[in-house]
């Protein structure tokens, strides 16, 4: 890793960070300061932990100390937060996506009215299954669950069809888009074993061939997954709010599932 540069600088800071607990401390050559990160709190592994800083110019006040402790902080957290992006982005891609992603919940777009849509059953599937509508909940719960969260991961899978009416073209695509995204979730929760996760795939859940809703409880509660949509978020907006395309071409189909982790609590 580069340092950080400056050139006003005069003074070497050599800085450690301890990300196994709630409240990071930073270490100076010069004084201790605790910290509570902006973005995220992870127990990685995967990370540089020892970080080399060059910041800036002499200490003469406590004011001028203070702010430079704040410099040298956000500095940290703003690569630590670019090493965590780029991490997710390329398990997903050795995992098999297309195109990969992250931005911050904060920024999805919803549309509560797409749970309209479920309600009139255009999938077959409502009031079918433990993790679809109306089993799932309210959407407004749903969309606040999303913005507990620090960082979403955005997986896309293009599929290619013979025309625009090859149906069977777009369930082999959405099979395969499923497999990608189920070794893009295994690989992101064997790197960040001790995150709690969200996962959200495109359309309903279909681990088993026929879910015990609602007469006896969802056989396998970890492996469900809900849809995107279920959750009211507008996937196409979603798209190119983190720099991807809803349409990759002519004769072609796309998948969209998210992995959204660092719960703020």
């Amino acid at each position: 890793m580069s340092p950080l540069q400056d050139e006003k600088i005069s003074t070497v800071y050599f800085i450690s960070i301890d990300l196994t607990t709630s409240k990071n401390r930073v270490k100076t050559r010069q004084k201790s300061v605790d910290i509570l990160p902006h973005f995220c709190i992870f127990h990685l592994t995967s990370l540089p932990f020892q970080i080399y800083s060059y910041t800036g110019a002499q200490k003469n006040t406590n004011n001028l100390e203070n702010a430079l402790d704040v410099r040298i902080t956000f500095a940290i957290l703003k690569t630590m937060e670019n090493e965590i992006n780029q991490s997710l982005i390329n398990l997903a891609l050795a995992s098999g996506a297309t195109f990969a992603a992250t931005m911050d919940p904060a920024q999805i777009p919803y549309a509560p009215e797409l749970r309209g849509a479920c309600a009139q059953n255009y999938c077959g599937r409502f009031a079918t299954c433990w993790v679809g509508p109306p089993a799932i909940g309210e959407v407004e719960d749903l969309m606040a669950q999303v913005q507990t969260y620090r960082i979403a991961l955005v997986i896309q899978t293009v599929g290619q069809l013979e025309d625009s009416y090859d149906y069977e073209g777009m369930m082999v695509a959405k099979d395969e888009h499923i497999d990608v995204y189920q070794k893009a979730l295994a690989a992101v929760r064997s790197s960040f074993p001790h995150e709690r996760l969200l996962a959200l795939d495109a359309g309903c859940c279909d681990l088993c061939p026929e879910c015990t809703y609602p007469d006896e409880p969802c056989r396998h509660p970890d492996e469900a997954i809900p849809s995107v949509e279920a959750y009211g978020i507008n996937v196409n907006p979603m798209l190119e709010t983190c720099g991807l395309k809803y349409n990759n071409g002519k004769d072609t189909v796309s998948y969209v599932g998210l992995i959204i982790l660092g719960r703020k609590d």
